[in-house]
């Protein structure tokens, strides 16, 4: 019991220290990725059209990381306790269902399709991983790591949205919309 102790102490801290690294980047991303495609652009022929096509792609591949995260420790933990051959049949149907939703998705879809279905096979997976460690390890607190991954990206999104919206009423204080024209740029799939 008491190694059960001290793998959850480890793996609920690991998992944080790499979520507090990590979330802040993505968010930063997130919000500035039009500007960060933009700088990457300017030098090239790239459209208009193609740069929001980047952004498009790009801002939920960056959330992505936040939903991979989650899991990283998860087969160390399985390999710890030597639970190798009850997790099989979990992971193969997970990853059985992730490649049947990439397949529909993107034949449907197109490439946009993917990040989109990767990171709903991410949360898929994590669910999984979870219901596995319920029935098989529930020594180890699985949904600890998802509570600190929302408490951090809450903070971080209050970090951005503040000074952004700081910053558009400041620059545009004499229009009288900028408030409205704030939020509409808000949208975090608009490209800016």
């Amino acid at each position: 019991n008491k190694n059960y102790d001290e793998l959850n102490e480890n793996y609920i801290s690991a998992n944080y220290l790499i979520l507090f690294i990590m979330t802040p980047l993505v968010v930063f991303s997130f919000y500035f990725a039009p500007d960060i495609i933009n700088l990457f652009f300017k030098r090239g022929n790239f459209t208009d059209e193609s740069a929001y096509n980047v952004v498009r792609f790009l801002r939920p591949m960056l959330l992505l990381l936040i939903t991979t995260i989650l899991t990283p420790f998860a087969g160390a933990v399985i390999c710890a306790t030597r639970k190798i051959k009850e997790s099989f049949k979990y992971m193969i149907f997970r990853d059985i269902v992730i490649l049947f939703a990439l397949y529909f998705f993107i034949t449907r879809f197109g490439a946009f399709a993917y990040p989109y279905v990767q990171l709903g096979g991410s949360l898929f997976g994590y669910f999984i991983v979870a219901w596995f460690f319920k029935n098989n390890i529930p020594e180890i607190k699985f949904y600890e790591p998802i509570k600190d991954a929302s408490f951090l990206l809450l903070l971080n999104i209050v970090a951005v949205i503040l000074p952004a919206f700081l910053g558009q009423l400041l620059t545009n204080f004499s229009d009288h919309y900028q408030i409205a024209r704030f939020l509409a740029s808000a949208n975090p799939f608009a490209y800016r």
